[in-house]
């Protein structure tokens, strides 16, 4: 069986009615993995990036983030 390298991907859910685009996500994440579209006034998520560290998680003051397998 060939082994795979490659990083889990990881689905990272954010309840657009909770997030109050604070940005807390993204200072906090060393992956890059969120960022704030400014013409769109929306926080996205690069998910390729993001290794489960649950930093954003924990930080999240409105608790609009959860990231799954």
């Amino acid at each position: 069986m060939p082994i795979n390298y490659l990083l889990p991907t990881y689905l990272v859910e954010r309840d657009t009615n909770r997030c109050i685009k604070c940005g807390a996500c993204a200072r906090q994440c060393s992956n890059e993995t969120h960022y704030k579209d400014e013409d769109l006034d929306i926080m996205c998520v690069h998910e390729e990036r993001c290794v489960n560290c649950q930093r954003c998680v924990t930080i999240c003051p409105t608790h609009a983030l959860t990231i799954k397998r």
